[in-house]
This record gives structure tokens, C-alpha cells and sequence, in this order.
């Protein structure tokens, strides 16, 4: 046993060795697939959105809705929370329908939050919060009370129901998500996932922090803690400056 432990840290070696071109190649990878907020930006303008748009406005009327027509508005709905909020899908899967009701609002941001009892984290960070601009909470009750209802289990709780009435299962937002952007014609060259918002947002944190360092020159100067940031970093940097000698 004692010798197998001798020769573990050059076992490491060598596995780094080998593997280490692949941390490299997909964080060159990301950099050139990074979205950026003017691609979520276009969300707004897109042909699915306005539909849903159209949509809310006739359910104001009492309009009843077919299955596709349901769809279209909820997946918008679905889609705006979880990219505002650089969300993982899980809180909108467990989101209830009774916590919605019990929204705090502020009137310094004009915005509600709702609390969401079941996530992945909830253990060690407690519930999560939804937070959701005026515009965007008064487009979800004229979701809950005109919309959902044609649709929805009355024995169900949850705030997004498919269109069996039934709420959404664990893990099948993340492929709504991605099939929302694709027709809406935003980056036909990446395939937008929840993972991708919540990095350009963490870059996004990142970029603005205080504390933040300027790319090392070299690779071997970056911190440990945040190495993965720092590599990313160095990538960008990187291709920004070789499209600047480009130009030149």
C-alpha cells in the first residue's frame, strides 16, 4: 500500500499531462461559443415572443386556447424567468403556485420575488428566490388567472403545468429552454441552454467585481481558487488581441 502511495503523485502527473489540451480546447471552445446579453436581448423582439404577446392580450378577453397557443405563452414565460434570473431550471420546475401568490414586492426596484421552497442547493442556501420585473409579474397572472386554469389539474399547486395539466418533471425545463431559442432564430450557432445564461452572467459578476485580477501572462501565474475564471479569461484576452493585429 505504501508504495502505491509513493507513486500516486506521478501517476497524477502524467494523467495531467495527457488531458491537460482538453481543459484548454473547451475553454477556447466557450470563448468563441460565449452569448452575450444583446442575444438574450433579442428574445423580446422575436416571432415566438410577440405571439405571446398577442396571446395574453386575447386572454384578457376570454379567449380559449388551444394546446400550441398554450405552449407559446408558457414557454415564453418560462424562458424570461429563468434567463432574468440566470436560473437553474429546477426553480421554476418546483415553483408553487401558492408561493407566487405570496410575492413581496419593492417599490425601490420594481420588482416581486418569489420564494421557491424545493431546489438543488436548498440545503445549504436555504429557498430560492424568483425575481420578477412588474411587467413580467403582470404577464404571469394574466398566465395564472386566464391561461393556466383551461389547462392546469385544479388538484395541482405548481406555477408552469404542461399541457396535460401536470406539472413539469425534473430536469425537462433545460430541454424547453433550448428548443425555445432555436426557432426564435438567437444564435443558431450555439445551443443556448440555462448553463450558458448563468455563465455569461457569472462572467458578466466577474468582469464587474472590484477585486477582479487582469489576465496573467502566463497560464502558470493564475490563482488556483479561481483558475477556471483566469484560463477563460486568457483565452478572450487572447483572441481579442489577435482581432486587434488583425485589423491593424
Amino acid at each position: 500500500m505504501l508504495s502505491i502511495q509513493e507513486c500516486l503523485p506521478d501517476y497524477r502527473v502524467v494523467i495531467h499531462r495527457r488531458t491537460g489540451h482538453q481543459v484548454t480546447t473547451r475553454k477556447v471552445d466557450e470563448a468563441f461559443s460565449r452569448i452575450l446579453l444583446e442575444d438574450l436581448r433579442q428574445v423580446e423582439a422575436s416571432e415566438p415572443a410577440k405571439l405571446a404577446f398577442k396571446l395574453l392580450g386575447l386572454a384578457q378577453e376570454n379567449k380559449q386556447f388551444t394546446q400550441t397557443e398554450f405552449l407559446a405563452v408558457c414557454d415564453y414565460l418560462l424562458v424570461t424567468t429563468l434567463y432574468e434570473n440566470a436560473s437553474r431550471p429546477g426553480p421554476l420546475e418546483n415553483c408553487l403556485l401558492s408561493r407566487f401568490q405570496q410575492a413581496t414586492y419593492s417599490e425601490s426596484t420594481d420588482c416581486y420575488t418569489i420564494l421557491v421552497n424545493k431546489h438543488k442547493s436548498m440545503r445549504h442556501q436555504g429557498p430560492a428566490e424568483l425575481t420578477v420585473t412588474s411587467r413580467l409579474y403582470s404577464y404571469l397572472q394574466i398566465y395564472i388567472l386566464k391561461v393556466r386554469p383551461q389547462f392546469a389539474d385544479p388538484g395541482k399547486d405548481v406555477l408552469f403545468v404542461k399541457d396535460d395539466g401536470l406539472g413539469f418533471r425534473a430536469g425537462t425545463i433545460r430541454k424547453r429552454v433550448s428548443e425555445y431559442f432555436s426557432p426564435a432564430g438567437i444564435r443558431k450557432d450555439v445551443c443556448l441552454t440555462s448553463t450558458n445564461i448563468r455563465k455569461m452572467v457569472s462572467d458578466k459578476a466577474y468582469e464587474m467585481s472590484p477585486t477582479k485580477k487582469t489576465p496573467h501572462k502566463s497560464p502558470h501565474e493564475a490563482p488556483r481558487k479561481d483558475g477556471g475564471f483566469q484560463l477563460c479569461h486568457q483565452v478572450e484576452y487572447r483572441l481579442c488581441n489577435a482581432c486587434s493585429r488583425a485589423d491593424e
